[in-house]
């Protein structure tokens, strides 16, 4: 798996390009990750072919709704992953995820969210 950061995307002057980049290396069976702060993000990086995004950063209710219309977005389009990370401990936990996320990233540690199944 390829996790493209903010970095990655900066030297590559776009998430598409980033996203593009890192397949042309990785081939079509190597999984692609990309950090998203916004919702545009996460489109244009599911756009561009990204087999996770991980929205990073979002506050509880922001990372559900944002969750939400991402899913309902690309629903039936493309099958994506979505993983949440920034400012998770396992006593908030829940109320980032309420079924709404298929993984999680504690420190460096991911658990799969039994209920993330919509």
């Amino acid at each position: 798996m390829i996790m493209l950061k903010d970095n990655h995307i900066w030297a590559n002057g776009s998430i598409t390009k980033a996203v593009h980049a890192a397949r042309a290396v990785g081939g079509f069976a190597l999984k692609i990750e990309v950090e998203c702060q916004s919702e545009a993000e996460a489109d244009e990086a599911i756009e561009a072919g990204a087999d996770i995004v991980m929205l990073d950063n979002f506050d509880g209710n922001g990372l559900k709704l944002a969750a939400r219309s991402v899913k309902e977005r690309w629903r039936g389009k493309k099958d994506v992953l979505l993983e949440c990370s920034g400012g998770l401990t396992e006593f908030n936990v829940k109320e980032y995820v309420n079924n709404v996320m298929e993984y999680t990233m504690e420190g460096y540690n991911v658990t799969y969210h039994e209920d993330s199944q919509q």
